[in-house]
């Protein structure tokens, strides 16, 4: 009682059907892809690679989703407190990607989605991104670390040479223009002429003007302790 016309005819209806479908299982894909795309390369900002996992979870539909990045100093996979990652155990699946450098992080999902070759491109791409983007960050905030402590040696070496040409000035000018002060009003009381003492006097005034002119840049010489960033303490010392 076998029909092969019959069997014929239900698998043409079949291949008719899926050849009706194709277009609108393939615009549904397009449709997932294109949303995808939208969910990250939103506004939204993204904190990091934490920011970039949610983001993926909530596109992928799989809240078990986590994404490890690269430890090159460690060799390995790591977590967001550091700790080294064994890929591959459990029951997820495992995408990794990699760039020019080599390795750059580990994406564990259970999402089918990421079997698309196409998907797991963009979300890779992704992936990629935003790990060029922290490595440059922290490439910059290095670099302004660096800068910032180079500046303070640089203060703190300015101060030290300030500082030392205050005291050479208080040792080998001031403290002598102060020893010959006296030596001159001590003179100047035992002389009795009267032009002697008003040269003397007029010898005085210039000893004097020097000396206040000699404090004025010892004054101005800020305190070594400025330098370190400690303004509370300068402004004590010159006070």
């Amino acid at each position: 009682g076998f029909d092969p016309t019959l069997a014929l005819l239900s698998y043409e209806a079949v291949l008719v059907v899926a050849a009706a479908g194709f277009p609108f299982a393939a615009r549904a894909v397009a449709r997932a892809r294109a949303k995808l795309g939208d969910v990250l390369l939103s506004g939204t900002p993204l904190e990091g690679l934490e920011g970039l996992t949610a983001v993926l979870r909530s596109a992928m539909g799989d809240p078990d989703l986590w994404l490890y990045q690269w430890d090159g100093s460690k060799s390995a996979y790591v977590d967001r407190q550091d700790r080294p990652v064994h890929v591959g155990s459990g029951d997820r699946r495992w995408l990794f990607v990699d760039d020019a450098e080599g390795r750059v992080a580990a994406v564990a999902h259970r999402s089918v989605a990421l079997d698309d070759p196409s998907t797991a491109d963009a979300v890779a791409s992704a992936v990629r991104l935003a790990a060029t983007h922290l490595r440059l960050q922290e490439e910059q905030r290095q670099q302004l670390r660096d800068l910032e402590a180079s500046r303070a040696r640089i203060l703190a070496a300015a101060d030290r040479a300030r500082e030392q040409v205050a005291a050479e000035l208080r040792e080998d000018v001031e403290a002598p223009l102060q020893l010959a002060q006296s030596e001159l009003r001590a003179l100047r009381f035992a002389l009795l002429d009267s032009q002697s003492a008003r040269a003397l006097d007029e010898l005085g005034g210039e000893l004097d003007a020097a000396t206040d002119e000699i404090a004025d840049v010892i004054a101005g010489v800020p305190p070594t302790r400025l330098g370190n960033g400690r303004l509370a303490d300068a402004l004590e010392g010159l006070a």
